[in-house]
Parts: structure tokens; C-alpha cells; sequence
């Protein structure tokens, strides 16, 4: 399909011409685009397939497998084995996860990401207040697939961030939160910076 053409030329392009992007596909947000991350995990692939497009199947298939799998260990690690077991089946069940794979792009890799915001995102709630530093991470990360949720999600993020009142007089916290961010986001603001504010623009 469209989108997996697209992908598909994106990645021949990092692979044949050794070039760096800093930005991978369009967005439906005028302006805006997605990160290059999803073409640099689609690029060994094409490489192992050696430019055959059937092989990324393969990919899209383990993808999913794999968020089953890390469901399982993330919530046996908050709530027991029985726990990761019903959110690993949970996921496994639902036919959202596989019926995406005829048609995987970008924002298929979300629910992989959300399973480590949410983690972290649990661990601080539980009191650990380094935690927060990751969830900074993986909250950036999501920028990298998808567009208009992340945009919801960054606000929420602070409000929960304020829940935790011991949290917010921690300055080394913030820093190292925001510099977490950016570290995810760096792709981003490389571009920008070469684009003369392009992303920030359409922000």
C-alpha cells in the first residue's frame, strides 16, 4: 500500500546513500513529521531481505509478537506473573494488534513504547522518583511514530508530575527529566535547527 511504499523508499534511500535523517515521514499535522527511527528499524531488515519489500512481513509480525511478550514481563514485574500473564493475553486477544499488520507503519510501534512509559509512569506513581527520568524518555519516544497523541500526552505527563509534591522541589530531578526528553527528541530539534524553526513553526 501507499504507506508501505513510502517506508519502503525511505529506507532504500538511508541504505543506498549511507545518509543521516533526521526526520522520517510526513505527519497528517501540516508541518510537522514524524521521527527517523521507524526507517532506521526497517533498515536492517532491508538489508537482511536485501531489498526484497516482502521481507519487512517478517518484521511486522515480530513487532507484534514481541509487544505480547514485553506486555508479559512489564506487568509481571508490577503485578506478579498472573498479572503480565492477563495483560500479555489481553493484548494477544485483541484483534487491533494483528489486524495492523497487513498495513504496519510507524504508529504500529505505539503500543511497544506505551508498555515502557507505562512502567516507569507506575514506578513513579509508587513513589520512585527517578523513574520520572524515564518516563521522560519513553514519553519523547512516542514523537518518534506518532503525532496527535504525544501532544496530548506531554500535558499529562506534567500534571502527574505535580501529583508528586516532593518531586517538584527536586531540581536535579527536572533537569535530568528534561534532559531525558531531549535526548529522545534530538532527532527533532537537529532538524529544526538546520530548517530554520520549521517543526516549531507549525507547532
Amino acid at each position: 500500500l501507499f504507506d508501505q511504499a513510502r517506508d519502503y523508499l525511505l529506507t532504500q534511500s538511508i541504505v543506498q546513500t549511507h545518509s543521516l535523517a533526521l526526520i522520517g515521514t510526513h505527519s497528517g499535522l501540516g508541518g510537522f513529521f514524524h521521527g527517523p527511527l521507524w526507517l532506521y528499524m526497517l533498515a536492517p531488515i532491508y538489508i537482511l531481505g536485501k531489498g526484497n519489500p516482502f521481507t519487512f512481513t517478517y518484521f511486522y509480525i515480530g513487532l507484534q509478537l514481541f509487544t505480547v511478550f514485553a506486555a508479559y514481563l512489564i506487568g509481571s514485574k508490577l503485578y506478579g506473573n498472573k498479572g503480565g500473564l492477563l495483560i500479555s493475553l489481553l493484548i494477544a486477544l485483541s484483534p487491533v494488534t494483528w489486524s495492523v499488520v497487513p498495513n504496519t507503519i510507524g504508529v504500529n510501534a505505539e503500543p511497544l513504547v506505551f508498555l515502557g512509559l507505562f512502567y516507569f509512569l507506575v514506578k513513579f506513581i509508587r513513589g520512585e522518583k527517578n523513574a520520572f527520568i524515564f518516563a521522560a524518555f519513553f514519553a519523547g519516544l512516542t514523537l518518534q511514530f506518532e503525532t496527535a497523541l504525544p501532544l496530548i500526552l506531554m500535558p499529562l505527563m506534567v500534571i502527574t508530575f505535580f501529583f508528586n509534591k516532593k518531586s517538584i522541589k527536586d531540581v536535579r530531578l527536572i533537569l535530568l527529566s528534561l534532559i531525558s526528553l531531549g535526548l529522545s527528541l534530538s532527532s527533532f530539534i537537529l532538524f529544526d535547527l538546520r530548517h530554520k524553526f520549521l517543526m516549531t513553526s507549525a507547532i
